[in-house]
């Protein structure tokens, strides 16, 4: 699963994306202003239980900040 959110305001043009595939046990992570690549980091869990939990804390902490989720097409 791939979510993309995204903070447009007169001071802010960026997204942030998290995607963990069923099983995995990492989460990788983009981000940076739209229309760019990015950056990307990876951080690796001892479970998909563990990594599963810390994605959807880290979408939680985005929210809070004023982000939105966009729909991704594959």
């Amino acid at each position: 699963m791939i979510t993309r959110l995204e903070l447009i305001s007169n001071q802010h043009y960026k997204f942030w994306e998290a995607e963990l595939t069923e099983g995995s046990t990492t989460l990788i992570t983009r981000w940076g202003r739209i229309g760019t690549r990015g950056q990307s980091k990876s951080y690796p869990f001892v479970s998909y239980a563990a990594a599963s939990q810390q994605y959807e804390e880290k979408i939680a902490s985005k929210r809070r900040k004023g982000y939105s989720e966009v729909r991704v097409t594959p």
